[in-house]
């Protein structure tokens, strides 16, 4: 992509003298004259992006997208274009089978409730609803009796046949950012989220870098590496969102990339110097 988000880490990657493709379903972001080498098309049409990058003999470098809309194709790219992607295999994280991974290990997890628990538990505590794979809070709703439940189901399968129910934690966000090399994790920032109020919830602010005490992050930290592990993914970026309550982590998901731009490619280069790029 390459909205105004998406500019930094492009100027960033011009600095450093990289040959730049990008891909984009729209035109109305590009100055045709500035870009190289664009290519108006899905992101997620990995089969056709391939095919424009051998036409323009491009076989070496690296992909990268910042959102899990674009995760399996950049990912099949890489594998094109980097021998160290030469044995990777695709590896879809998604809430469902994150539990299911991380099923017996110490990383703090919510269960995943049943719709009919659900309806008892509603009674009493407050029901959050997100479908099992979408990206950026769509979908995401709170529900504090049955009606809304229900409502929020069916607002979640709009975006996800699979959902995800879960007792609703309140508390802050934790989000990490992560590289795996060689099986090692390498620390690429750590940030402070807050989230709306009321039904929806979505990130409203943030503070980075994270105020939290160090050994709090470094379990964040060590919690997101375990993960990896137990995934089997070995090389590439990895980001988990946590919510911090007393002091204890609950993880929420992890996906095979960095957090969005705001952060990644914006906030955390502004601060420290650090971007996807370097």
């Amino acid at each position: 992509g390459y909205s105004d988000l998406q500019k930094n880490i492009i100027n960033i990657a011009k600095k450093k003298k990289l040959s730049i493709t990008i891909v984009d379903k729209n035109l109305k972001n590009i100055d045709i004259k500035k870009v190289k080498n664009f290519y108006k098309c899905n992101s997620k049409n990995s089969d056709r992006i391939i095919k424009f990058l051998k036409k323009k003999k491009i076989d070496k470098g690296i992909s990268y997208c910042g959102s899990d809309f674009g995760i399996k194709s950049y990912q099949k790219i890489n594998k094109f274009l980097s021998k160290d992607y030469k044995d990777f295999k695709y590896i879809e994280i998604n809430k469902i089978n994150l539990k299911k991974k991380l099923y017996k290990t110490n990383v703090p997890l919510l269960s995943n409730l049943s719709i009919l628990e659900a309806k008892k538990l509603v009674k009493k505590d407050k029901i959050i609803v997100k479908p099992a794979n979408s990206s950026g809070s769509r979908g995401v709703s709170l529900a504090s009796n049955n009606l809304e439940l229900k409502d929020s189901i069916r607002k979640a399968k709009k975006f996800s046949k699979k959902i995800v129910i879960e007792k609703f934690i309140s508390g802050n966000g934790l989000d990490i950012n992560g590289f795996i090399f060689k099986g090692k994790l390498i620390k690429c920032g750590a940030a402070d989220r807050f989230f709306s109020k009321g039904k929806y919830k979505f990130p409203i602010s943030g503070i980075f870098p994270s105020m939290l005490d160090e050994k709090i992050i470094d379990k964040a930290y060590e919690y997101l590496e375990k993960a990896a592990v137990k995934m089997n993914y070995k090389i590439g970026p990895i980001k988990a969102d946590y919510i911090v309550k007393n002091k204890k982590l609950t993880l929420l998901e992890i996906s095979t990339r960095f957090h969005g731009d705001v952060l990644t490619s914006n906030t955390n280069f502004y601060y420290s110097n650090q971007n996807p790029i370097n």
